[in-house]
Protein backbone atom coordinates (compact mmCIF):
# COMPACT_ATOMS: atom_id res chain seq x y z
CA UNK A 1 0.00 0.00 0.00
CA UNK A 2 1.36 3.43 -0.95
CA UNK A 3 1.95 5.76 2.03
CA UNK A 4 3.00 9.40 2.33
CA UNK A 5 6.75 10.01 2.63
CA UNK A 6 6.25 12.62 5.35
CA UNK A 7 7.11 11.76 8.95
CA UNK A 8 4.00 10.39 10.68
CA UNK A 9 2.21 12.61 13.20
CA UNK A 10 1.92 9.50 15.38
CA UNK A 11 3.73 6.23 14.77
CA UNK A 12 3.72 2.61 15.91
CA UNK A 13 0.68 2.69 18.21
CA UNK A 14 -0.72 -0.74 19.09
CA UNK A 15 -4.39 -1.33 18.25
CA UNK A 16 -4.88 -3.16 21.55
CA UNK A 17 -4.90 0.20 23.32
CA UNK A 18 -7.22 2.01 20.90
CA UNK A 19 -10.98 2.31 20.58
CA UNK A 20 -10.83 3.09 16.90
CA UNK A 21 -13.92 5.26 16.45
CA UNK A 22 -12.82 7.43 19.40
CA UNK A 23 -9.30 7.59 18.00
CA UNK A 24 -10.59 8.91 14.65
CA UNK A 25 -12.54 11.67 16.43
CA UNK A 26 -9.45 12.56 18.48
CA UNK A 27 -7.34 12.87 15.32
CA UNK A 28 -10.02 15.02 13.65
CA UNK A 29 -9.85 17.36 16.64
CA UNK A 30 -6.03 17.35 16.87
CA UNK A 31 -4.89 17.67 13.26
CA UNK A 32 -8.11 18.17 11.27
CA UNK A 33 -7.38 16.08 8.19
CA UNK A 34 -5.15 13.14 7.39
CA UNK A 35 -5.01 9.38 7.15
CA UNK A 36 -4.69 6.59 9.67
CA UNK A 37 -2.69 3.58 8.48
CA UNK A 38 -3.34 0.27 10.22
CA UNK A 39 -1.04 -2.65 9.38
CA UNK A 40 -1.13 -6.32 10.40
CA UNK A 41 0.46 -9.40 8.85
CA UNK A 42 -2.79 -10.25 7.02
CA UNK A 43 -4.47 -6.95 6.30
CA UNK A 44 -3.89 -3.20 6.06
CA UNK A 45 -6.24 -0.20 6.12
CA UNK A 46 -5.80 3.44 5.14
CA UNK A 47 -8.57 5.57 6.67
CA UNK A 48 -8.82 9.14 5.30
CA UNK A 49 -10.54 11.83 7.34
CA UNK A 50 -11.50 15.50 7.28
CA UNK A 51 -12.41 17.60 10.34
CA UNK A 52 -16.11 16.80 10.03
CA UNK A 53 -16.28 13.77 7.76
CA UNK A 54 -14.79 10.43 6.86
CA UNK A 55 -13.13 10.24 3.45
CA UNK A 56 -12.76 7.25 1.17
CA UNK A 57 -10.95 4.37 2.94
CA UNK A 58 -9.07 1.40 1.54
CA UNK A 59 -8.44 -2.11 2.80
CA UNK A 60 -5.98 -4.57 1.37
CA UNK A 61 -5.88 -8.23 2.32
CA UNK A 62 -2.59 -10.00 1.69
CA UNK A 63 -2.42 -11.28 -1.89
CA UNK A 64 -5.56 -9.43 -3.02
CA UNK A 65 -6.16 -6.09 -4.77
CA UNK A 66 -7.26 -3.12 -2.62
CA UNK A 67 -10.92 -2.19 -2.26
CA UNK A 68 -12.64 0.86 -0.83
CA UNK A 69 -15.23 1.45 1.88
CA UNK A 70 -16.88 4.51 3.43
CA UNK A 71 -17.85 3.45 6.96
CA UNK A 72 -15.69 2.54 9.95
CA UNK A 73 -17.47 -0.77 10.65
CA UNK A 74 -15.01 -2.79 8.58
CA UNK A 75 -11.88 -1.57 10.36
CA UNK A 76 -13.60 -1.65 13.78
CA UNK A 77 -14.47 -5.33 13.25
CA UNK A 78 -10.92 -6.05 12.05
CA UNK A 79 -9.54 -4.52 15.27
CA UNK A 80 -11.47 -7.14 17.25
CA UNK A 81 -9.64 -10.07 15.65
CA UNK A 82 -6.28 -8.80 14.36
CA UNK A 83 -3.42 -6.93 16.05
CA UNK A 84 -2.57 -3.76 14.12
CA UNK A 85 0.28 -1.29 14.30
CA UNK A 86 -1.19 2.17 13.72
CA UNK A 87 0.36 5.33 12.27
CA UNK A 88 -1.22 8.72 11.54
CA UNK A 89 -0.22 11.14 8.77
CA UNK A 90 -1.30 14.75 8.47
CA UNK A 91 -2.72 15.48 5.00
CA UNK A 92 -4.15 18.82 3.93
CA UNK A 93 -7.67 18.89 2.51
CA UNK A 94 -6.58 18.65 -1.14
CA UNK A 95 -4.25 15.77 -0.32
CA UNK A 96 -7.02 13.84 1.48
CA UNK A 97 -9.11 14.00 -1.69
CA UNK A 98 -6.14 12.99 -3.86
CA UNK A 99 -5.03 10.09 -1.65
CA UNK A 100 -8.65 8.96 -1.39
CA UNK A 101 -8.77 8.67 -5.18
CA UNK A 102 -5.59 6.60 -5.10
CA UNK A 103 -7.32 4.14 -2.79
CA UNK A 104 -9.23 2.31 -5.48
CA UNK A 105 -6.47 2.29 -8.11
CA UNK A 106 -4.27 -0.65 -8.93
CA UNK A 107 -0.65 0.46 -8.79
CA UNK A 108 1.78 -1.66 -10.78
CA UNK A 109 5.32 -0.83 -9.69
CA UNK A 110 8.52 -1.88 -11.36
CA UNK A 111 11.99 -1.26 -9.93
CA UNK A 112 14.51 0.77 -11.86
CA UNK A 113 18.26 0.66 -11.20
CA UNK A 114 19.99 3.41 -9.20
CA UNK A 115 19.16 6.87 -10.47
CA UNK A 116 21.10 10.13 -10.93
CA UNK A 117 19.72 13.69 -11.27
CA UNK A 118 20.07 13.84 -15.05
CA UNK A 119 18.40 10.50 -15.68
CA UNK A 120 15.61 11.34 -13.20
CA UNK A 121 14.81 14.64 -14.88
CA UNK A 122 14.96 12.98 -18.30
CA UNK A 123 12.52 10.29 -17.16
CA UNK A 124 10.16 12.91 -15.70
CA UNK A 125 10.09 14.79 -19.01
CA UNK A 126 9.68 11.59 -21.05
CA UNK A 127 6.78 10.40 -18.91
CA UNK A 128 5.11 13.81 -19.17
CA UNK A 129 5.31 13.58 -22.96
CA UNK A 130 3.79 10.07 -22.82
CA UNK A 131 0.74 11.37 -20.88
CA UNK A 132 1.76 9.12 -17.98
CA UNK A 133 -0.52 8.64 -14.97
CA UNK A 134 1.26 7.12 -12.02
CA UNK A 135 4.07 7.79 -9.59
CA UNK A 136 7.82 7.84 -9.17
CA UNK A 137 8.95 6.49 -5.78
CA UNK A 138 12.48 7.77 -5.05
CA UNK A 139 13.98 6.30 -1.88
CA UNK A 140 17.30 6.95 -0.13
CA UNK A 141 19.19 4.31 1.86
CA UNK A 142 17.68 5.59 5.13
CA UNK A 143 14.10 5.55 3.76
CA UNK A 144 13.82 9.25 2.89
CA UNK A 145 13.10 10.66 -0.54
CA UNK A 146 9.84 11.48 -2.23
CA UNK A 147 6.87 10.41 -4.31
CA UNK A 148 6.12 12.28 -7.54
CA UNK A 149 2.53 12.00 -8.80
CA UNK A 150 1.51 12.35 -12.46
CA UNK A 151 -1.92 12.65 -14.03
CA UNK A 152 -2.23 12.56 -17.82
CA UNK A 153 1.35 13.77 -18.20
CA UNK A 154 1.08 16.58 -15.62
CA UNK A 155 3.24 16.49 -12.49
CA UNK A 156 0.51 17.30 -9.97
CA UNK A 157 2.68 17.30 -6.86
CA UNK A 158 4.80 15.27 -4.52
CA UNK A 159 5.00 13.77 -1.07
CA UNK A 160 8.42 14.45 0.46
CA UNK A 161 10.20 13.17 3.57
CA UNK A 162 10.85 16.77 4.68
CA UNK A 163 7.36 17.99 3.74
CA UNK A 164 4.01 18.45 5.41
CA UNK A 165 0.58 17.89 3.94
CA UNK A 166 0.98 14.95 1.55
CA UNK A 167 0.75 16.69 -1.84
CA UNK A 168 3.14 19.59 -2.39
CA UNK A 169 3.01 21.33 -5.80
CA UNK A 170 6.15 23.33 -4.87
CA UNK A 171 8.91 23.53 -7.48
CA UNK A 172 11.43 24.08 -4.69
CA UNK A 173 10.46 20.72 -3.13
CA UNK A 174 10.93 19.08 -6.54
CA UNK A 175 14.36 20.73 -6.96
CA UNK A 176 15.32 19.60 -3.45
CA UNK A 177 14.49 16.03 -4.45
CA UNK A 178 16.69 16.34 -7.56
CA UNK A 179 19.52 17.68 -5.37
CA UNK A 180 19.00 14.80 -2.94
CA UNK A 181 19.45 12.31 -5.78
CA UNK A 182 22.74 14.07 -6.62
CA UNK A 183 24.00 13.80 -3.04
CA UNK A 184 22.78 10.36 -1.97
CA UNK A 185 22.43 6.90 -3.45
CA UNK A 186 18.75 6.52 -4.38
CA UNK A 187 16.55 3.87 -5.93
CA UNK A 188 13.55 4.49 -8.15
CA UNK A 189 10.34 2.55 -8.63
CA UNK A 190 7.81 3.62 -11.24
CA UNK A 191 4.15 2.82 -10.59
CA UNK A 192 1.39 3.08 -13.15
CA UNK A 193 -2.23 3.66 -12.15
CA UNK A 194 -4.36 1.17 -14.06
CA UNK A 195 -7.27 1.68 -14.80
CA UNK A 196 -8.66 4.34 -14.69
CA UNK A 197 -6.31 7.26 -14.32
CA UNK A 198 -6.25 9.11 -11.04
Amino acid sequence: MILPKETPYKDRLHSYYLIFENFVVAMQEEIGSGCIYCRSARQSHRVHFLPDALGRCVVRNRGQPPRTYHQLGEVINAFKVLPFIVSVYYLNRAAVEFWGQLASRQIVKKPVAGVNPTSLEDMVERHKAEQFSGLFDITTANGGGGLLFFKDGVLVGGSYAWGRGGLSPSKSDYRRLIDLVADERCTLEIGRFTPPDV
